[in-house]
C-alpha cells in the first residue's frame, strides 16, 4: 500500500471510453511511447489512455486534471475504460484519491481502495478494488492533475503498474502544460477583443521613432512629441473620433496630424505631463470634430520613462458630450450645493424615515471604506452602529421623528467597513419633500475620536502626575528611613558574629532594607526622578543582546522572533535601563502565554506625521524608532489597559514591584512615549517610541 496528501487546479478537456475489449496486449513501455510518439494534444491523451491501460491490464485508465470552481473538481482529459461504463467528464477533488496527488507523490493501494475512498466517484463508476496514481507536475513541482489506474481484482503489488504510470507521467505532464498555456493565450486574446477592441471608449498607443530624453527642455521634448510620435495602436472607437471606420486606418497616423483633431490646449497638456514626470493623468478637452461640432472628451494617459527617455504613451479616451450635455442642463444651484456636500471635510449622511440610508457623501466613502452601492438602501442601525450602542441610537432616532421642528446634537460610534470604529459628533435635522412631508433625516458629522483619545489621555496624565507626586514624596521620605535602617544594621552587625543570636535577625533586616532599596528605585523609576546615564545607542545591538538573554528562559512552546530595521537610527538614551524594559516586556509577554504562541521583538524608524499622530495620543509628531514587544498570548481588556500603568496595579496576584509603572517612568525620562495595544483574546503589543538621534555623534 502507499499513501499520499491533497490537491490543487485548472482547465478542461473531452472523455474517450472503450468498449469491452480483448486480454491486454502487454505492450512494452517502448512499444506505448512509440505509438503515441507524433500525437499531441487530445489525440495524444487518447491513444496514451487506451495503449496503457491495455498494456498493465488496467480496468480503466484515467487522465485528469485539476480544475477550481465552487467546488474544486478533477477535470476529464482522455479515459480507457474495459467495459461498457464511460468515463464521467469530471467529479469532485474532496474525498478522492486524486486530492492526494497534491503531495507531488505517487500513491498505490492492491485491495480494498473504495473501503479507503468511499466517496470517490471515479473508483466507485469502475468498482475498482486495487489503485495506482502518479501526479502530473509542472516546472515547480506542482500538482496540475493525475493519472490513474484502476483495477476491478486485487493485485499482488503494484510495483509493475506503478513504474509505468511514473514513467509516463512526465509526457504527459508536459502535454497538459502546453495545452493549458495554449488556452491561456486564448483567452488572453479573447480579453484582448472583449475588452479592447470593442470597448466603447478610444483606446491608443502612441510611439516615438526616437526616444525622448526626458533631462530637454519642455519646448524640445514637445517638438520632439510632434516630430517623432505616431500612433501605433488604437481600436475602432478611437478610429471613429478621427473620422476613420476602422483602427486600421488610423494606425500610423503622425502625431502632428493627430493634433490638427485635438484641442487647442493639447500642448498645455502636454507641459503639464512633462512637469510631473509622465505620470498617469486624466483631462477634460473639447476639440472640434471635421464637422465643426465640439466634442467634450475625457483623456486619461500614462507614458512609459525608461532610462530617462520617454519610450511611448498609453491612453484611453472617453466621449462624454452628451453626458456634459446632461450636466450643464443642471440648474447652478443645485450644482454649488453638491460640491460643498462633496468636497467638505465632514460626513454628510441622509436616511429615509425608516432608518434606510439615502445618501452619504465621498468623505463619508473614503474614511469608511464603503462604496456607495454596497450601502444604499441598507438600515444604518444595523450597518453603521456597534451592537452595544443600537438599541440607544434607536431610541434617539425615534425621538427626533416626534420632535421633528428641533435640529439635535448626538454622538455615538460610527463602524467602517473593515470593523474600525470612530466617535462622531452628530448635527441633525430633517429633511422634506417637494410637498413640505417630513421624507427623512439628514446629519452632519465630526470626526472626534482624537478629541476624545486626547481628553482621556489627557485626564490620564492628570491623574499618573498626581499619583507621581505623592509617590514623589514617599519615595524621599521613604528612602531617608531605608537609610537609617540599612546604616544601622550594618554598624550593629559589624558588633557582632554569627555566633550570637542576633546576627541572624539583624542580617534579614538588612536583606530587607535592600529589597525596600530596590522597589524604592523602582518608585523612583516611574516619577521620572532617577538619575540616566544617555548615550547614542544601536537598538537593534541592545534588542539581540536582550534576545539572547530571553531566548534561554523561553520554554520550548514559546517561539522568538526578531524583525529588525538594518537602516535603524541611533537614539540617544541609557542602555542599561532600556535593556530593563526589553527584559520586562519580554517576561510579561512570556507570562500571557501560557500555552505558547510567539514572542516578536521588532524595530524599525517611524515618522509620526499629523495623522499618526492623531492615534497616538501625547506623541509629537516627528521622527522616531520605533521598538514593539508582541506577544499572541491572553490579551488584555479596555478596562485593564486604563489602569495599565499605575503603580501597584497588576493582574498577577503575586506581583511585585511596580513593573509597567516603571517602565512608562523610565521611557518618558528618556524623551519617549509608550502605547499599547490589545485585545482578549488576541495578544498585545508594546510600542516605544523614542526621538531620532539625528546628526549627533
Amino acid at each position: 500500500m502507499g499513501d499520499g496528501v491533497h490537491h490543487q487546479t485548472p482547465g478542461a478537456v473531452p472523455v474517450t471510453a472503450s468498449s469491452p475489449l480483448p486480454p491486454p496486449k502487454h505492450e512494452s513501455t517502448a512499444q506505448i511511447a512509440q505509438h503515441v510518439s507524433a500525437a499531441i494534444g487530445q489525440e495524444f491523451f487518447d491513444s496514451l489512455a487506451t495503449h496503457l491501460g491495455q498494456s498493465i491490464g488496467a480496468d480503466c485508465l484515467y487522465l485528469g486534471e485539476f480544475a477550481g470552481g465552487k467546488a474544486e473538481r478533477v477535470r476529464t482529459l482522455a479515459g480507457y475504460v474495459n467495459g461498457p461504463q464511460k468515463c464521467r467528464p469530471d467529479y469532485v477533488l474532496a474525498g478522492s484519491v486524486a486530492a492526494l496527488m497534491a503531495t507531488g507523490e505517487p500513491w498505490s493501494c492492491t485491495r480494498g481502495v473504495l473501503k479507503r475512498f468511499p466517496g470517490d466517484e471515479l473508483l466507485l463508476d469502475i468498482g475498482a478494488q486495487a489503485c495506482v496514481a502518479a501526479p502530473l507536475l509542472d516546472h515547480h513541482n506542482r500538482s496540475l492533475g493525475v493519472i490513474l489506474a484502476a483495477f476491478r481484482r486485487p493485485l499482488e503489488n503494484t510495483r509493475q503498474p506503478k513504474s509505468v504510470l511514473e514513467r509516463f507521467a512526465p509526457r504527459v505532464a508536459g502535454e497538459l502544460r502546453h495545452k493549458q498555456a495554449e488556452e491561456a493565450l486564448r483567452e488572453s486574446q479573447q480579453r484582448y477583443q472583449a475588452f479592447i477592441t470593442l470597448n466603447a471608449d478610444a483606446m491608443w498607443r502612441i510611439e516615438f521613432e526616437q526616444p525622448i530624453p526626458t533631462s530637454l527642455s519642455e519646448d524640445e521634448q514637445i517638438e520632439r512629441i510632434y516630430r517623432f510620435g505616431y500612433l501605433a495602436e488604437c481600436n475602432d472607437a478611437l478610429a471613429r473620433l478621427f473620422g476613420c471606420q476602422h483602427a486600421a486606418q488610423a494606425i500610423g497616423m503622425g502625431f502632428e496630424e493627430l493634433a490638427k483633431h485635438a484641442d487647442p490646449r493639447l500642448r498645455d497638456d502636454l507641459r503639464r505631463a512633462i512637469r510631473s514626470g509622465y505620470r498617469f493623468d486624466t483631462v477634460e478637452t473639447a476639440p472640434t470634430d471635421r464637422k465643426g461640432c465640439t466634442r467634450h472628451l475625457v483623456r486619461s494617459q500614462w507614458g512609459i520613462v525608461e532610462n530617462g527617455a520617454l519610450q511611448r504613451i498609453w491612453g484611453t479616451t472617453r466621449d462624454v458630450t452628451e453626458l456634459k450635455r446632461v450636466e450643464e442642463a443642471l440648474q447652478a444651484s443645485e450644482k454649488r450645493i453638491a460640491e460643498l456636500i462633496e468636497n467638505t471635510r465632514l460626513l454628510t449622511v441622509m436616511l429615509d424615515l425608516d432608518g434606510s440610508i439615502a445618501f452619504c457623501n465621498d468623505y463619508f466613502l473614503r474614511m469608511t471604506g464603503w462604496r456607495a452601492g454596497e450601502i444604499a438602501g441598507k438600515n444604518w442601525f444595523d450597518l453603521m452602529v456597534p451592537p452595544e450602542e443600537r438599541e440607544k441610537t434607536r431610541a434617539e432616532f425615534a425621538s427626533s421623528r416626534r420632535e421633528s421642528a428641533v435640529p439635535s446634537h448626538s454622538e455615538s460610534t460610527l463602524l467602517g467597513k473593515d470593523g474600525r470604529r470612530w466617535r462622531i459628533a452628530w448635527e441633525n435635522t430633517i429633511w422634506r419633500d417637494s410637498e413640505g412631508r417630513m421624507a427623512g433625516f439628514s446629519g452632519v458629522g465630526r470626526d472626534v475620536t482624537a478629541l476624545k483619545a486626547l481628553e482621556t489621555q489627557a485626564l490620564q496624565a492628570q491623574k499618573v502626575d498626581g499619583i507621581k507626586r505623592s509617590v514623589a514624596r514617599m519615595v524621599h521620605d521613604f528612602g531617608s528611613l531605608l537609610t537609617v535602617i540599612s546604616g544601622s544594621s550594618q554598624i550593629l552587625i559589624q558588633s557582632k558574629t554569627e555566633a550570637d543570636k542576633e546576627y541572624t535577625l539583624l542580617k534579614e533586616i538588612k536583606n530587607a532594607a535592600q529589597a525596600a532599596t530596590a522597589l524604592n528605585g523602582q518608585l523612583l523609576a516611574f516619577t521620572s526622578q532617577q538619575t540616566l546615564s544617555p548615550k547614542l545607542l544601536d537598538l537593534n545591538a541592545v534588542i539581540e543582546a536582550v534576545a539572547r538573554k530571553v531566548e534561554s528562559l523561553l520554554p520550548s512552546n514559546i517561539a522568538l522572533q526578531l524583525e529588525l530595521d538594518a537602516a535603524l537610527a541611533k537614539v540617544r538614551a541609557d542602555s542599561a535601563q532600556l535593556v530593563g524594559v526589553l527584559l520586562s516586556l519580554a517576561n510579561n509577554a512570556r507570562e500571557a502565554m501560557p500555552e505558547g504562541g510567539r514572542l516578536t521583538m521588532r524595530s524599525e524608524n517611524v515618522k509620526v506625521d499629523e495623522s499618526l499622530a492623531a492615534s497616538l495620543p501625547g506623541v509629537p509628531s516627528g521622527q522616531y524608532v520605533m521598538v514593539a514587544v508582541a506577544d499572541t498570548g491572553i490579551g488584555m481588556s479596555e478596562e485593564v489597559q486604563t489602569h495599565l500603568f499605575e503603580p501597584f496595579f497588576s493582574t498577577k496576584s503575586s506581583a511585585r514591584g511596580l513593573g509597567l509603572p516603571a517602565i512608562y517612568g523610565i521611557i518618558q525620562q528618556s524623551g519617549g512615549h509608550i502605547a499599547v495595544e490589545s485585545k482578549p483574546g488576541a495578544g498585545s503589543i508594546f510600542r516605544i517610541y523614542l526621538p531620532q538621534a539625528g546628526g549627533e555623534q
